[in-house]
């Protein structure tokens, strides 16, 4: 009954369909509400062929054999490349009693650092997941130094099922991800 159980049937789903067509590879890309330790299990103990999973952090974990968080690990990594990515308009949203608004900025283009690594993510140790084993993942991380004024800057980190063991294959996952928004924009388009 929570929330959270319509990222893992959305990943249950993808995977079903990777079954199908094991000619044509299946990426599950999630933003930071599917940043559920309970997803990458999924993925990990479901058998046969697999759909794999792309998912932006949002909770900095506790990684297994060290003293330093997700974050300030990927943070430290070795700088790969400085990219631009495109970065799509963003809508004005009101202010709410629990959060500030946002005024709507342009369309425009964030020059970013690129960093990656392989880490290995601790359990939480929330009752559902303290007794699961560690999680190998890779891992992307982008982050704008420089914003235009009022923009808000790109930190970005992405997690992984995929290997990521060169640049080129860290730009790909950014621009798998970076076509999240053209799909929420038609999922708008869908609902209105």
């Amino acid at each position: 009954e929570k929330e959270s159980y319509r990222w893992l049937q959305a990943y249950a789903d993808a995977a079903e369909v990777a079954a199908m067509i094991p000619d044509t590879r299946v990426i599950n890309v999630n933003d930071r509400e599917g940043d559920l330790f309970e997803l990458f299990d999924l993925h990990r103990r479901r058998p046969g062929r697999k759909a794999e999973l792309l998912v932006r952090a949002q909770w900095d974990r506790c990684l297994e054999g060290s003293d330093a968080k997700l974050f300030e690990e990927l943070a430290t990594a070795p700088l790969a490349k400085k990219v631009t990515i495109p970065v799509p308009r963003q809508r004005e949203q009101l202010s709410k009693p629990s959060s500030p608004g946002r005024p709507a900025l342009p369309a425009r283009t964030a020059k970013v650092e690129v960093r990656f690594k392989e880490v290995t993510l601790s359990a939480p140790q929330a009752p559902q997941t303290r007794n699961k084993l560690p999680l190998k993942l890779w891992a992307v991380y982008l982050l704008e130094k420089h914003p235009p004024k009022g923009a808000t800057a790109v930190r970005w980190l992405l997690l992984t099922t995929i290997p990521v063991t060169s640049l080129k294959q860290a730009l790909k996952c950014v621009r798998w991800y970076c076509r999240r928004w053209r799909i929420e924009e038609w999922h708008r388009v869908m609902k209105s």
